[in-house]
């Protein structure tokens, strides 16, 4: 398909049910056939590949109908603009990778942490501060909290050591 690129004049074009394989060779062609309106590439192998309407959908900048079903400009548009965010988080990427090793934080697993406006503080949402409105206040952590357990309600009693210490018992 590559040596038909030389028809800059294009408006229609069917190569349904051939032998078609490459994307890429189509989008290169396509992108060289700037009045291209209606292209049928139906029966192909190439249809099977993923996003392969999407594809000649932004290569081919003036085609109206694929395949006998019709390219609205709104979709056009958006995969366009889907195409141009990727490539700029993918160039953004590259550029932000670290040249040094990756250093790990470590895990927290207390879960009070973190829910409230301020990361890291420990806080609960209350309403009984003096003004009687909705707020956030300190709560101490559960791994601070001494954990009152009747013993008399269970027969087997097993506590994990992440959760207390046996000073906590």
């Amino acid at each position: 398909i590559r040596k038909l690129s030389v028809l800059k004049e294009l408006r229609h074009f069917s190569a349904a049910d051939n032998k078609l394989h490459s994307i890429g060779d189509l989008e290169t062609v396509c992108s060289l056939w700037p009045e291209l309106l209606q292209m049928d590439l139906s029966g192909n192998p190439v249809c099977k590949n993923r996003k392969y309407r999407d594809r000649l959908t932004v290569s081919c900048k003036k085609l109206e109908t694929l395949d006998g079903k019709e390219i609205k400009e709104v979709t056009r548009q958006f995969l366009i603009n889907w195409k141009a965010a990727k490539e700029t988080k993918k160039k953004g990427m590259v550029n932000q990778m670290p040249s040094g090793s990756l250093i790990a934080l470590p895990l927290n697993n207390d879960f009070n942490v973190g829910h409230c406006p301020l990361p890291g503080h420990i806080y609960c949402h209350t309403t009984t501060n003096s003004t009687n409105t909705p707020g956030w206040e300190p709560h101490p952590s559960l791994r601070t909290q001494k954990l009152k357990i009747p013993l008399s309600r269970f027969n087997q009693l097993s506590i994990s050591p992440a959760i207390c210490s046996l000073e906590d018992i």
